[in-house]
């Protein structure tokens, strides 16, 4: 009879790893279909067009992104900047612009960005007055 038991808890076993498995499967199925769903969703790839010199598909939420993101750049003026150098750079395209531009802004928040303090400015303009 110990045998009888064993060899139903051992079926009984499989059947709950079996379910198991099942659900594993299930939710790679929804984890699968949710990815496909997020790909089919993705932003608009960020280019920039030598014949025209301009940026496409920069949207204003990319925009805002950025400036939250690196609070010391001016995003305007860094873009200009970025265009001013793939005009002088033609050889050097790139194949991700917005990755590009991530770290064009990453750097220059870690230089200290385009913006300078009120307090850095006073101290400025008193250490070189003239009398």
């Amino acid at each position: 009879q110990q045998k009888d038991n064993r060899s139903s808890k051992t079926i009984q076993q499989k059947d709950t790893n079996n379910n198991d498995n099942n659900i594993n499967n299930e939710n790679n199925t929804r984890d699968t279909t949710a990815r496909s769903d997020k790909s089919l969703q993705a932003k608009a790839i960020i280019n920039f067009t030598f014949e025209t010199n301009k940026w496409e598909n920069i949207t204003s939420e990319d925009i805002d992104i950025w400036k939250e993101a690196y609070p010391a750049c001016d995003i305007n003026l860094g873009l200009k900047q970025m265009r001013s150098w793939l005009i002088a750079n033609p050889k050097k395209k790139k194949k991700n612009y917005r990755r590009f531009i991530t770290n064009w802004l990453s750097r220059w928040q870690e230089k200290g960005g385009s913006t300078k303090s009120e307090k850095y400015e006073e101290d400025a303009s008193e250490k070189y007055r003239t009398v």
